[in-house]
């Protein structure tokens, strides 16, 4: 219950007595009334928790995760920054994430494009209360753990700083190049959400003592909303998303017969998951240049989130025509399709 709904249950209560009065009703009958009113009026003190847990945002928005990617990366070459993008867009655990080598960013056969193989994480070994040390582990919890995930061209431009060196962790610290621990990777997630901004609810309980219980997103459930930010943001197919956050399949085509580490299926997740972090990261950033000059004719196209963008031009006299593209266009004419990608992928 809110305090403007707790307010109005204490007028309410006010007026019923008013009106017990007037019905000439003893005083121990109507505190018997106005007990049972406040009763169902108020919240039990054990629901509390109930509450709190059935308020609480599943998933992020697009406004916050367009704040959480300016928090990040405000330093390009901030190697904890890098991996907690992976996190938050990638659904990758810490684990995974310290694991990581430069030689499990590969390219896509055929394709100008990166995928990260997952085929490790990084297992501590507490020696004594005051030190630990990880070891890397070949050990995932299950089979469908082991997957290719593709990055996005965006968070391409950002790995591949650091993936210059082979046979070398993919994100170290700057000042000792030793691979990031997992233990502090999760505590400077946590602090990013802990200085996140945040929601409460304040409510009284059935004793009358004001309470205020937060119902702001927690950032253990990042995977989770990551599979939201596929689908409704990306528009990958639930047997694409299961792949990507390391789940089993639920449908038969999905256990058996699509072959998810394909290089063309691993290009088409690709696109779709650039196009969902472009509208985060860049929206609206991006439109073609058309020619300049006496005649020049502009065209503006957003991002789009569920599809390839399909486009059609009506040329009705000849004329020079210049078309630029973040991710690549395929243009068809008469005399078959031309491929044109973009020098800046």
């Amino acid at each position: 219950m809110t305090q403007r709904l707790y307010d109005y249950g204490a007028l309410l209560q006010k007026v019923f007595r008013e009106y017990l009065l007037l019905q000439s009703i003893s005083d121990e009958q109507q505190n018997q009334i106005l007990a049972l009113f406040k009763k169902q009026f108020t919240v039990r003190s054990g629901v509390g928790v109930k509450m709190g847990k059935g308020l609480r945002p599943k998933s992020l928005s697009v406004d916050d995760y367009r704040l959480l990617w300016k928090a990040l990366t405000k330093e390009p070459g901030n190697s904890l920054a890098l991996a907690q993008l992976l996190m938050l867009f990638l659904g990758l655990t810490a684990e995974e994430v310290c694991a990581l080598d430069s030689e499990d960013l590969l390219p896509i056969p055929n394709y100008r494009a990166y995928q990260l193989r997952i085929t490790k994480r990084c297992v501590p070994i507490k020696k004594n209360d005051n030190d630990k040390n990880y070891i890397i582990s070949g050990e995932l919890p299950s089979s469908e753990s082991y997957r290719n995930v593709p990055v996005p061209f965006l968070l391409v431009k950002l790995i591949l700083q650091s993936a210059q060196a082979p046979q070398k962790p993919l994100f170290c610290y700057d000042k000792t190049g030793q691979r990031i621990k997992v233990n502090e990777l999760q505590a400077e997630y946590r602090k990013l959400f802990r200085d996140f901004k945040k929601s409460f609810l304040e409510y009284h309980r059935d004793d009358g003592q004001a309470v205020r219980i937060q119902v702001s997103f927690r950032p253990e459930n990042y995977r989770q909303s990551c599979r939201h930010f596929w689908q409704f943001l990306c528009g990958l197919q639930q047997n694409e998303i299961r792949y990507l956050g390391g789940l089993a399949q639920i449908d038969t085509a999905g256990q058996h017969y699509i072959d998810f580490n394909n290089a063309h299926k691993q290009y088409h997740m690709c696109v779709q998951m650039s196009y969902g972090l472009m509208a985060v990261a860049a929206p609206g950033t991006l439109p073609p240049k058309m020619p300049n000059g006496p005649l020049e004719r502009k065209h503006h196209i957003d991002g789009v989130f569920n599809h390839i963008l399909h486009t059609r031009l009506y040329i009705r006299r000849p004329c020079t025509v210049t078309i630029t593209s973040a991710h690549g266009v395929t243009i068809k004419t008469e005399e078959g399709c031309l491929r044109w990608e973009s020098e800046n992928l």
